[in-house]
């Protein structure tokens, strides 16, 4: 697999004395990444997936674009900071599959019901981004 994620956040925070020790904020995030990698897929001719399926070696490429809003704190211990928060965004995908058997086959689903893959197959569509973000640094 290899691949780029660019991603560019603004915080706007609640305070801006610096002495504070822990501060909220809210921030908005631009994410943007590119993928390619080899998979395995399981794949059917027919409309029942039981009847007539297969395994697929396949190349992948897939690329997407979000945006985040999150709320967040930054909590100072010394020259420590600990940053966590969380948020709700949209993701547009643009997945291309290549190097199958049968280009016209179905990619078949052997999961439980309530796993939602749709992002995992081919075509382009925009959906629901749920970024978390934990991160340990520290200042000089």
């Amino acid at each position: 697999m290899n691949g780029v994620k660019l991603g560019l956040e603004t915080k706007w925070f609640a305070k801006a004395d610096e002495q504070i020790r822990r501060r909220r904020y809210i921030a908005a995030e631009l994410v943007y990444m590119r993928q390619q990698f080899n998979t395995v897929h399981n794949f059917t001719d027919m409309p029942w997936p039981d009847d007539n399926s297969y395994a697929d070696s396949i190349s992948v490429k897939r690329y997407s674009v979000g945006l985040n809003f999150k709320l967040g704190f930054k909590i100072r211990f010394g020259h420590f900071i600990i940053d966590t928060g969380g948020g709700l965004g949209l993701r547009y995908v643009n997945s291309q599959d290549s190097n199958r058997i049968n280009p016209d086959a179905e990619q078949a689903n052997y999961h439980h019901p309530n796993v939602w893959d749709a992002f995992k197959k081919e075509g382009k569509r925009v959906g629901v981004a749920l970024p978390l973000a934990f991160r340990i640094g520290y200042t000089f």
